[in-house]
């Protein structure tokens, strides 16, 4: 429920700041966010099959699943470690020393107010934060 709340969300303001959401979007990163959705769902898939592995008794593949699991779980974190170093770089962290300017520049054709950008990388951020908890927790 928490999830579908943060979509509607951000679906609202991506709505009401279309200028602000689709230029804070393309700033991103969409081969790193790409290889990020592959891993989730490749870790996914392994902590599925490994459920059923379990329930069928069978040991060694369930420590195979478990072991890749791990190791698209370091490269989860690995990816989401670059991503926040670029967005820490880039001042694109919400809070003091958030800025926009280079996201201006790259489209001085359209208005980008800077609170409505920040709103949509708190969005993001949370969003993408409370699913790294939820892959960590499950």
């Amino acid at each position: 429920m928490f999830f579908g709340g943060m979509f509607c969300a951000y679906l609202v303001y991506r709505y009401w700041y279309y200028n602000e959401f689709a230029a804070g979007s393309r700033s991103l990163d969409i081969w790193l966010g790409t290889i990020n959705t592959v891993v989730l769902i490749c870790s996914s898939l392994t902590v599925a099959l490994g459920v059923k592995a379990a329930q069928l008794g069978k040991r060694k593949q369930l420590v195979g699943l478990l072991l890749a699991t791990l190791v698209f779980g370091v490269a989860f974190w690995g990816s989401r470690e670059s991503s926040g170093i670029r967005n820490t770089k880039e001042h694109h962290i919400p809070g003091h020393s958030f800025d926009v300017s280079d996201i201006i520049h790259n489209y001085p054709q359209i208005h980008i107010d800077p609170a409505h950008s920040q709103l949509y990388f708190s969005l993001y951020f949370a969003m993408t934060g409370l699913h790294a908890l939820h892959m960590i927790v499950a």
